[in-house]
């Protein structure tokens, strides 16, 4: 149970965060809040509300966690994987269906993958944090956490040239 209610929980900050730059324009929130319909800018949303409810859950139940440098960990591993689930649990199904024929059902789909997508990385949050990771593993993820952070905002306001899903554009 205590899963649906964090998936549930998930879902509404998702879906906060993704209205939370076209409702109020504020420049800063474009570090945390999608500015447009596009893959890349759905994983940020992502990342943002689950570091938001990871900061609460930590504050709310710090005395409970019994490893805390597993559960950071953890939620560090966590971050570095959501790009990967987010682009096959939501281009998954639009490769296999094309293009969607209305706005509606494309609505459908997004909150349909994004629930999916919680379902499916909500469970190894435990798992991930019975690992004792050593030393290596723990530079490992951080620096992984840390690329991340640093792509994600450099993304937000210089998109690389190449395109993930499309031959390569030649830069000379």
């Amino acid at each position: 149970m205590k899963i649906v209610i964090k998936i549930i929980i998930l879902l509404v900050l998702s879906s906060l965060f993704h209205i939370l730059y076209a409702k109020t324009q504020i420049g800063w929130l474009k570090l945390i809040a999608p500015t447009d319909e596009s893959v890349f800018q759905h994983i940020r949303m992502i990342i943002s509300a689950y570091a938001l409810y990871s900061f609460g859950e930590y504050f709310f139940f710090r005395k409970k966690i019994k490893n805390k440098r597993s559960y950071t960990l953890s939620r560090f591993l966590m971050f570095v994987l959501f790009p990967w689930v987010m682009i096959m649990v939501y281009l998954l199904p639009q490769s296999l269906t094309g293009k969607m024929p209305t706005e509606g059902l494309e609505v459908l789909l997004a909150i349909s993958a994004t629930t999916v997508f919680w379902a499916l990385v909500i469970p190894l949050e435990k798992e991930l944090e019975k690992i004792k990771y050593s030393q290596s593993t723990s530079l490992v993820i951080i620096i992984l956490f840390l690329l991340l952070l640093l792509s994600s905002t450099i993304f937000t306001f210089n998109l690389p040239v190449y395109d993930v899903f499309s031959l390569p554009v030649t830069l000379y």
